[in-house]
C-alpha cells in the first residue's frame, strides 16, 4: 500500500484520479484524532455521484511521510476516474500526537497540532 501524497485539510476542489478498489483515508499529524464534524466527500467530476465513505473498522496508527497517521475513514471506488475531494468543516478536526492521556508536567509533549498544518493522505488497500 503506497499512500497519495499529503493533502491538506483546507485544500479546495482537490482532483483525484482513483483506480477501482478500496481505500483508506489516514489523516496525518497524531493518533488522537477529534473530529467535532469534520468529514470528507468525494464526488464523481463526471456524474457528481456521492462515494460512500464511512469510519474505518479498524484505526491503525502508522506513520506516514515521517508523521504521525491514524486510519480514519474508508471507501471503495467502482468505477475508475476522476473524483472531487471535498472537506466538511476543515477547521474544527483536533488532533494531538498520542492518544496517551498525559498530565502535567508532561502534558507539553502532547500539544494540540496547528489546524492549517493538518493533512491526509489515500492510501489503496491491496488484494
Amino acid at each position: 500500500m503506497s499512500p497519495i501524497r499529503p493533502i491538506n485539510i483546507h485544500t479546495k476542489n482537490e482532483v483525484l484520479n482513483l483506480a477501482e478498489g478500496s481505500y483508506y483515508v489516514n489523516i496525518l499529524g497524531g493518533w488522537s484524532i477529534f473530529s467535532n464534524g469534520f468529514s470528507i466527500k468525494l464526488l464523481s467530476e463526471i456524474t457528481k455521484d456521492q462515494v460512500d465513505i464511512k469510519r474505518a473498522k479498524w484505526p491503525v496508527q502508522d506513520f506516514d511521510f515521517g508523521k504521525r497517521s491514524k486510519r480514519y475513514y474508508e471507501f471503495v471506488i467502482k468505477k475508475k476516474g476522476n473524483y472531487i475531494l471535498e472537506f466538511v468543516n476543515p477547521t474544527k478536526l483536533k488532533v494531538r500526537g498520542s492518544n496517551v492521556a498525559i498530565f502535567p508536567p508532561f502534558s507539553f509533549f502532547n500539544k494540540e497540532k496547528p489546524n492549517n498544518e493538518l493533512s491526509i493522505t489515500i492510501v489503496k488497500k491491496n488484494g
